[in-house]
């Protein structure tokens, strides 16, 4: 009887842990995300004048280039008088609103 129990438990245990473990596989899977950073005069042009004619009274301090799903972006942290904030800005220089 007790290597019943032992071989029952050790059974509910492998299978606890293969589906503790499986998932987070699928879920890795589904985040198919890159981030790179990027010096801001390598910027494109046309982010650059969409920066320069929106949000000229602010100072760009971090860019980084988002893809996802086959779509890019560039994320821009900006400051100005001790405030920071984000924007969202594609490769043809169109600010994406939330």
């Amino acid at each position: 009887m007790k290597k019943f129990k032992a071989s029952l438990l050790v059974g509910l245990l492998s299978l606890f842990a293969v589906s503790v473990f499986a998932a987070p596989a699928v879920t890795m899977q589904d985040t198919d995300k890159s981030i790179v950073s990027v010096e801001v005069t390598e910027l494109p042009d046309a982010v650059q004048e969409t920066l320069a004619s929106e949000k000229a009274d602010w100072t760009v301090t971090k860019a980084v280039l988002v893809s996802k799903d086959g779509k890019s972006y560039y994320k821009i942290t900006l400051s100005k008088d001790g405030e920071t904030k984000e924007v969202k800005v594609t490769p043809e220089g169109e600010l994406k609103h939330k």
